[in-house]
Parts: C-alpha cells; sequence; structure tokens
C-alpha cells in the first residue's frame, strides 16, 4: 500500500506539481479549463489589473491566469510569469506568443525564492493553487515582499486537495512573518480560497 500511495502521488506530481513529459502535458490541458479562467479573472478583480501595472505570477502552469491579466493591461504594463516546469514553459509560450513578441509578456523558467528582478519592481502579484509546492514557502514569500512595491497586493488561490492542505490562519500567519499586512481571505462559489495580503 504504501508503495501504491508513492507511486500515486508521484504521478500527481508529474501531472500537476512541477509538470513534467506526457504526464505533464496532459495536466496542463487540464488546468487549462474554464475554472482557471473564472479563478484567473476573480484574481485580476482582487489586485485590480489596470494598464500600465507590472504584475508578477509565481507557478504560471499553461498560461491561463497569464492571459487573463494580460487582456486587463490592454497593451500597457507587463505581466511576468515565473515556473520551473519547462513543459508549462512552453505551453504557456505558445498560448501568449503575440504577447511575448509585443512585450507585455515575459515567462522565465524559475523558483520563487529567486525571482530575478530589483527591489519593488512588481505593482502586483499572483499565485493560483501552487503554494503548497512551493519547496521553501516563507521564503519565496519574503522573495515576493521583496520584489513588491510598497502597498502592492498579493493574492493566492486555492481549490482542491490544496485548499484542504492549509487554513486562512496558517496562511496568515506565513504572510504575517514574510512581512505582509492587511491579511483577509474569502470562498467563491466555486469554493476557490483566496488569500489577500498588502506590503
Amino acid at each position: 500500500m504504501g508503495f501504491i500511495n508513492k507511486l500515486s502521488r508521484q504521478l500527481r506530481r508529474q501531472a500537476f506539481g512541477v509538470p513534467s513529459g506526457l504526464l505533464g502535458r496532459i495536466g496542463g490541458r487540464i488546468m487549462a479549463g474554464q475554472r482557471q479562467r473564472r479563478i484567473a479573472n476573480h484574481i485580476a478583480d482582487l489586485l485590480d489589473v489596470r494598464p500600465g501595472d507590472k504584475v508578477l505570477e509565481i507557478g504560471f502552469g499553461p498560461g491561463v491566469g497569464i492571459q487573463c491579466i494580460n487582456e486587463r493591461l490592454a497593451g500597457q504594463g507587463l505581466i511576468v510569469g515565473i515556473d520551473p516546469s519547462e513543459v508549462m514553459l512552453h505551453m504557456a509560450g505558445t498560448r501568449n506568443a503575440q504577447a511575448i513578441e509585443n512585450g507585455t509578456v515575459s515567462l522565465l523558467n524559475g523558483i520563487v525564492e529567486k525571482i530575478p528582478f530589483e527591489r519593488e519592481f512588481f505593482d502586483k502579484a499572483y499565485s493560483m493553487n501552487s503554494f503548497q509546492i512551493w519547496p521553501d514557502k516563507l521564503a519565496g514569500l519574503r522573495e515576493i515582499h521583496r520584489v513588491q512595491k510598497d502597498e502592492g497586493q498579493l493574492v493566492l488561490s486555492f481549490y482542491g486537495p490544496a485548499k484542504r492542505a492549509i487554513t486562512p490562519e496558517s496562511m496568515g500567519e506565513q504572510l504575517a512573518r514574510a512581512g505582509f499586512r492587511e491579511i483577509s481571505d474569502t470562498v467563491d462559489e466555486d469554493s476557490v480560497l483566496y488569500v489577500v495580503s498588502r506590503k
């Protein structure tokens, strides 16, 4: 039974954690559904994304969130995505090819603990259901805090197993330890948890 559980966790990680190979491509297609678009649009509303904003997404997956946020930028501003999966980099790059060419989208293969931007570069930041797989969660939150401008907002969303693995209280504690304030949470009609905070 232990072997089966271990294998199941490994397969889920290849499909949805840090997607790789065929399972990663299948997972990417599943993650690119209408629910993801609704979540991304709700995040854009919570962040009040406007033309001219510089926005950061951690764990962009197949790039649906990038696409939605870029639509709100209306050709002015920048959205940068960071993801450790080469498979997701390819899928998101294909989905956002025109915006990348236009210079409003930049996708990077990397990790949240090492964001290659100067202090106070981004106006807003978010992560859609990826916080639970960050290797060092507190270091990641502190790094986002470093690259955000004063008063910049951060939105983290959780659903499915990720939502069951955390509590709003535990997230609030970690965000506060990283330097964030004005921490609040809400659950939408799709049972998605959103935790909102400000630098």
